[in-house]
């Protein structure tokens, strides 16, 4: 069975993380992904390391490289030769630099109306920042996700480039939404995002529970407790609005903990809304017990009552060395690839597992655009770059 998306070619002008992630996700769809980067060093996200970075590796693994310099004339005619054989265009180029290209979407749509073409920006295209170069950090920053974090007036990241990342999702589905329109109108279209739009959106959740303090509303309102075991290892525990697991739990708990805790048992959290008051008196008697309990143990005490509980395991731990899920995709000479979440029947979406060195493909690239005869020439005033003949 071939990918959902096998036969699509897709253009990348994309660096670092969201436009380089929305193709990886198209390309593990069974699109063909030719990344269109600067002459050497390429793509900064390289750093240096060409395709041995493990971080460029997991982003951009499975892509044609093509290396051409786009202020270069002679380079702007080949990228504009190989679009017209593309049907995506995904760029994360800042507001207006496209226009200057003369890669800009009202500038390519009327000579090809199939393609779909996607923009990524920091901050949208409009408004006064929209032609702010767009960063993960600003984007949590102004979107309301790390002051989500804050606890007691102390700040933190998030630990991961949580709005690259979605934003390259968001992206990704929405290219997949355009291509399947074409298919009923034979035309192509416009698909925007921003960083910023998409960080707000995963900040709603946390902005909606106004009634608790910032920073605990998805774990008071969901009623979820982090809480550290006997040998160092924390557990989660979820609730929900369930009277009768509360009921379950508080029992366990001050039957366990030789009545010390019965004060759980009480009527006074008998009722959900009760529990979303004092959840931190809660958590406080909670801990006493699970202080107690070695993580293992109390994880399969709760689950064995219908109880979700979970040990809190490290990336390491769970992918890496654990691969419950299946994920790892084996990459020969840097590191494993984290798979797709997503399968088709019996077809599970994957890469293919070699990291493109800079200009790895354009020489074949010109082949394939019938422009094999100018190799030498564009190479020789630097339009393109093409990695040596061995």
């Amino acid at each position: 069975m071939n990918l959902p998306l096998h036969g699509i070619r897709v253009m990348e002008l994309g660096s670092f993380i969201a436009v380089p992630y929305a193709a990886s996700i198209l390309a593990s769809l069974g699109a063909e992904v030719v990344k269109v980067e600067p002459l050497p060093p390429g793509d900064p996200f390289r750093r240096g390391r060409d395709a041995d970075d493990q971080y460029f590796a997991q982003y951009n693994a499975g892509k044609k490289s093509l290396s051409a310099d786009l202020k270069n004339a002679r380079g702007r005619v080949v990228v504009e030769r190989l679009l017209k054989t593309c049907d995506v265009l995904i760029h994360n180029l800042r507001p207006g630099k496209a226009e200057k290209l003369g890669l800009g979407y009202e500038q390519v749509a009327p000579g090809l109306p199939r393609l779909v073409y996607a923009a990524i920006s920091g901050f949208g295209n409009l408004g006064p920042l929209g032609r702010r170069p767009g960063y993960d950090s600003a984007a949590q920053s102004m979107s309301g996700l790390y002051a989500l974090l804050a606890r007691e007036g102390e700040f933190q990241a998030t630990g991961l480039p949580l709005a690259d990342n979605t934003t390259g999702v968001v992206a990704a589905l929405g290219v997949c939404a355009r291509l399947a329109g074409r298919v009923r109108s034979g035309v192509g279209g416009l698909v925007e995002t921003s960083l910023l739009e998409v960080a707000t959106m995963l900040a709603n959740g946390g902005a909606l529970g106004s009634a608790v303090r910032s920073g605990t509303g998805y774990s008071v309102r969901s009623q979820v407790y982090c809480l550290e075991c006997a040998d160092g290892r924390p557990v989660t525990v979820a609730l929900g609005d369930s009277d009768e697991l509360w009921s379950t739990l508080s029992r366990l708990v001050a039957d366990r903990s030789q009545g010390r805790l019965d004060l759980l048992t009480g009527p006074g959290w008998a009722r959900y809304r009760d529990r979303l008051e004092d959840y931190e008196a809660i958590r406080g008697l909670l801990q006493e017990y699970f202080k107690e309990v070695d993580a293992a143990d109390a994880v399969a005490a709760l689950r064995y009552r219908g109880i979700p509980a979970t040990l809190v395991q490290s990336y390491r731990e769970s992918v890496i060395e654990g691969d419950a899920a299946g994920l790892l995709q084996k990459c020969p000479g840097t590191v494993d690839l984290v798979r797709l979440g997503l399968s088709f029947g019996e077809t599970r979406t994957s890469r293919i597992p070699v990291v493109p060195r800079v200009g790895e493909h354009t020489r074949a690239l010109l082949a394939d655009l019938r422009m094999n005869d100018e190799t030498t020439q564009l190479e020789a005033v630097r339009a393109v770059y093409c990695v040596p003949e061995k």
